[in-house]
C-alpha cells in the first residue's frame, strides 16, 4: 500500500577495523534475535542485517536485502571500517514500523584489537609474532593497559594515522607490559566507546581509569 516499502541504513561503528566480532544488534537496548541475517521473533520477515568487521582490504560492501538501493553499490567496501547494515520492510497491514522506523538501533561489538608486547619476541621477555608496527599481528583483549598502550601509540592505515595519540616510540612499552600483568592478575578490564575528533588526552585518561 506504499510506493516504497524498503529502507536500508548503513552505519560505521569503528574506523579501527578489523574488530573482533559483532555480538548483538539492539533496539532501545533490547537484543534482537537473528537466524543468519534474518530477524526472528517479533521482527521476522521485516528486518535483516549485514555487517563487516573492517578487514583491510574489505572483500565486499554491505549488502541490502533488496537490489536497487540508491547511492549504494559494490564499490562501497569501506576497508578498515566496522559496519552494520539494517534492511527494513514496511508491513502492508501496518503490523511493523507503522510509525516509521521506531526506537534507537545500535550494536554491541567485541571491538578493536591491540598490541601486546608480551606476545612480541622482539620485546625483552616476550614470545610470539606481535609487532607494534604491524596491526595484522595484534589481537583482541579487554586489558586496560594494552588499550592505553595502543591508543597512545596510534593506529595507522597505509602509514597514515587514523586514530590515537601518535606518541610512537615515546611510549614506555616496558611499563605498559608490567601494568598489563597487574591488570590480568586482578581481572581488570575496559569496555566502552571513545570518539575522535575529540580530546585525545581525556580519551587516554578514560582508558587508564
Amino acid at each position: 500500500g506504499v510506493d516504497n516499502p524498503y529502507r536500508f541504513i548503513g552505519a560505521v561503528h569503528s574506523c579501527c577495523g578489523p574488530v573482533e566480532q559483532l555480538e548483538a544488534v539492539q533496539q532501545d537496548f533490547t537484543t534482537i534475535s537473528f537466524s543468519g541475517n534474518a530477524a526472528v521473533g517479533y521482527y521476522s520477515e521485516y528486518l535483516w542485517r549485514d555487517f563487516k568487521l573492517g578487514a583491510r582490504p574489505e572483500a565486499s560492501a554491505l549488502s541490502p536485502q533488496w537490489a536497487g538501493c540508491p547511492n549504494w553499490g559494490t564499490a562501497y567496501k569501506l576497508s578498515g571500517m566496522a559496519q552494520l547494515g539494517l534492511s527494513f520492510l514496511w508491513s502492508k497491514k501496518g503490523k511493523r514500523w507503522e510509525g516509521g522506523q521506531t526506537g534507537i538501533f545500535g550494536a554491541i561489538w567485541k571491538g578493536v584489537k591491540v598490541y601486546d608486547p608480551r606476545l612480541d619476541s622482539t620485546f625483552p621477555g616476550g614470545s610470539g609474532s606481535h609487532r607494534i608496527t604491524n596491526e595484522a599481528t595484534w589481537t583482541y583483549s579487554r586489558n586496560p593497559a594494552l588499550h592505553a598502550l595502543t591508543y597512545a601509540y596510534g593506529r595507522y592505515v597505509n602509514g597514515k594515522k587514523v586514530f590515537g595519540v601518535d606518541l610512537g616510540t615515546a611510549v614506555r612499552v616496558d611499563q605498559a607490559a608490567a601494568w598489563a600483568n597487574v591488570c590480568d592478575a586482578n581481572g581488570w578490564h575496559v569496555d566502552g566507546i571513545i570518539y575522535e575528533p575529540g580530546d585525545k588526552w581525556n580519551n587516554l585518561k578514560r582508558i587508564c581509569e
